[in-house]
This record gives C-alpha cells, structure tokens and sequence, in this order.
C-alpha cells in the first residue's frame, strides 16, 4: 500500500461506515477510509494518540517520514492570502498534493462535509491513515454556514494535524463567490461552468484561475463534459458528445492555464441504479497521456464517486485519477442514521444525543 495514498489498495468499498470524533460520530462515506483499511473508531483521546503516533512513525520503507520533511519544506507563510499564522504543513492546495498522488498511484479522498462534526471526522481518518486530505464543500454549505466560518473552523483544525489538508469549493457556478471563497482562505476551489458553451467554459475558466493565482497559492479545479446525476448516466455515458473530448481537453487546460482537471468519463453524481455503470476508463487514460504524457502538470479528478464498485476504482487510478469525489454516502449514511434515532426516540429532545446516534457510530 502506498504511504499517504487514501485510495489505493482497495477492498469493501460498498459498506456503510462511521468514525467516532470527540463524543459524536462522524457518519461518513468514510468507508473509503474505515472500510478500505479497517480503521477503528477514534474517540477524544484516541485522536490525540493518532497525532501522536503520527508524530513518531515511518513506514517500513521510510516513507511518511521523508513526505513529512517534503511538505513541511513546501508550505509557506504564502499558502493563504493575508494569513501569517498559515506556515503550518497542513495548509496546501490540492495540486500539490495530487501530484505526488498520480507519481505514486494513488488517488487522494476528496470528502463533501455539511457541518463542523462531519469536518472533523474526515480529518481524524485521514491521520489515522497518514494520508493527505480534500475537505470539499458545496455552494450551498459555504453560503448558509459562512465561508469565514468554514475557513476558520479549517484553519484550527489544520493547526494541529500533521497531514497535508486541502479546503476545496466543489462545483460552484458563480464566479463571484468562487473570488469570495478565494479572498476568504479556500486553497482550492473548481469553477464549473461545463454546462456552458465550450468557449465560455474557457473564458470564466480563466478568469477564476487567474484570479486566484493572483490572490495566492491557490489551485483550480475545472470541468468540460457533463458529469450527470445518476438518472442521467447511462444516457449521458452513451453519448459521445456530452463526455470530454481528449483533443479539446488539451486545449481546455492550456487555454484556461488549470491546476486539475475533471473530465466527464461517464460518473455520476449519487448512487448508481446500475450493478456495473459505464465508465469510459479508456477516455481517461487517454486525456492523462495528452496532457501529462510523462510528467504530471495537471493532475485529473474523478467525480461521482460514491458506490462504484472496488475494481472501477483501481482502474480510474491506473487510467490517472488522482483526486476521487465522495458525497451522496457521506449525506445518505448521516441522514439515515439520524432519522432511525429520532424514530426510536420521538421522546427526546436532545441534539447530542441525536449527534452521538448508535446507528451512526458502527459499520453496517
């Protein structure tokens, strides 16, 4: 298993899981994590001990040690415009760290969080794993909870995790807020403007990458192609001219100058109503020879994550995706378990208690 890879030897990806953080549970498509490498839960005191532990161990080869020593060399005091106390490692934009992704073959865990609690849960398995992170948020999220807010509450988490930690703005179609989230301290943020004409693609494209390299060292994520819901996904995977074309993808990134690329492959937002969707594996591996060919300058994400079966996956890293998306199952396994408790306890008033639900602390 490669050090610090969140996906890369895969097993039991199609279980439901949950980590423990402070005295709630953290509901998660965190069967990425917990799944994939058994992890246990992590409790106060156990998140303390997996810093720890952290801290003081190498892998057999060495390897988290010396990728330690390279990040904490990369991060500057320039990592987040206007901010002198972000010096510390764990502030990076998701270039960097999907680089050293696609040299290695792994693909880093990109998690879609709605709150405080489900931020905090992502965070604390990915030290339990030694492995970089994508914090991601929706429009929506960032706007009801405050991008100050978010970017507060990611700053003081960083603060103290020893592991390179990405805060990412997930499909967002305003460019104005994408400048917003910029200013306020995103380190990634993907403007989305596929459903446009491909010339406008480029055009607010660009203008959002230029915008945040002026701001500061701040990576950007763009899309050409439709990634569909999964009620369009067979129709969309069918349909040569809503997925990326590997040519105009090499004059989409050189045009637009992006940092990372999402190609629409055939993924879908949600839960697949097919055992095996149609991928077009092959169209990835293809746009990743065209634009990287043997060295890696703009990394490729792989959207549509939650539910593809264990051997999708190994093939999409293989093919070259190096970030990997994950939302449905983080929203389906906390909602589900929130509303199993309430069910059984409709004479309780008790948020924590609500937070802390049984059914959102053990695998299914």
């Amino acid at each position: 298993m490669a050090a610090g890879g969140l996906v890369t030897e895969v097993g039991g990806m199609m279980t439901h899981g949950s980590v423990v953080a402070r005295e709630y549970s953290i509901p998660a498509g965190l069967w990425l994590y917990r799944h994939l490498y058994g992890i246990p839960k992590v409790s106060e005191s156990g998140h303390k001990e997996s810093r720890r532990q952290y801290n003081n161990s190498t892998t057999k080869e060495g390897v988290i040690t010396s990728r330690r020593d390279s990040w904490s060399q990369k991060i500057t005091d320039s990592r987040i415009q206007n901010s002198q106390e972000a010096k510390h490692m764990s502030i990076v934009n998701a270039k960097e760290i999907m680089v050293e992704a696609a040299k290695g073959k792994y693909a880093v865990g990109a998690f879609n969080i709605t709150d405080l609690v489900q931020m905090e849960g992502v965070v604390d398995a990915a030290i339990s794993k030694k492995s970089p992170v994508i914090i991601q948020t929706s429009v929506k999220p960032s706007k009801f909870l405050g991008v100050d807010v978010l970017v507060a509450i990611y700053r003081t988490i960083a603060a103290s995790a020893p592991i390179p930690i990405c805060l990412h703005l997930d499909h967002c179609t305003e460019i104005e807020h994408c400048k917003k989230c910029a200013d306020a301290g995103y380190t990634n943020i993907m403007i989305d403007a596929s459903k446009q004409s491909y010339e406008e693609n480029i055009r607010q494209t660009k203008e959002v990458v230029d915008y945040c390299h002026k701001v500061g060292n701040i990576s950007v994520e763009g899309e050409l192609g439709t990634v569909s819901g999964v009620e369009d996904q067979i129709k969309v995977a069918e349909d040569e001219t809503q997925l990326a074309n590997p040519k105009q993808a090499v004059e989409f990134v050189e045009r637009t100058g992006l940092d990372i690329f999402a190609p629409a492959i055939g993924t879908a937002h949600g839960v697949y109503k097919t055992k095996n969707p149609k991928v077009d594996f092959e169209r990835l591996g293809k746009i990743n020879q065209l634009i990287n060919g043997n060295k890696i300058k703009t990394p490729l994400v792989v959207h549509g994550g939650t539910g593809l079966p264990e051997d999708y996956i190994k093939k999409l890293i293989e093919m070259g995706g190096a970030k990997f998306n994950v939302s449905t199952e983080l929203k389906r396994t906390m909602i589900d378990a929130e509303y199993e408790y309430i069910a059984a306890h409709r004479e309780e008033y008790d948020p924590g208690k609500v937070e802390a639900a049984p059914g959102r602390h053990k695998p299914e």
